[in-house]
């Protein structure tokens, strides 16, 4: 189902659905993280950028931005399955 749902989301979008479940099963490759690394730089999409500092466990890169985030923002991204990801305090 998630490969139908990825026909309607950005590349970048499917690429960190894809790559978390990856982080699930085991640790990302340097490729990977590349991959991740050239989304935050190319995307002007703050919530996108929050998921991948997750995956690359770049805490306080993503806490900075979560926090630049309204609370409704803050609030529909922990209901995210990504939001597993986060380890800093005040997030939910």
């Amino acid at each position: 189902w998630l490969v139908d749902l990825n026909k309607f989301l950005s590349e970048e979008i499917s690429a960190i659905n894809a790559l978390q479940i990856v982080a699930r099963q085991r640790k990302l490759t340097y490729t990977e993280k590349q991959r991740l690394s050239k989304i935050i730089e190319a995307t002007e999409d703050v919530t996108t950028k929050i998921g991948a500092f997750l995956l690359l466990d770049e805490q306080e890169e993503a806490k900075t931005l979560f926090f630049t985030l309204d609370n409704s923002a803050q609030s529909e991204f922990t209901q995210y399955p990504i939001s597993s990801f986060i380890k800093f305090d005040n997030a939910i």
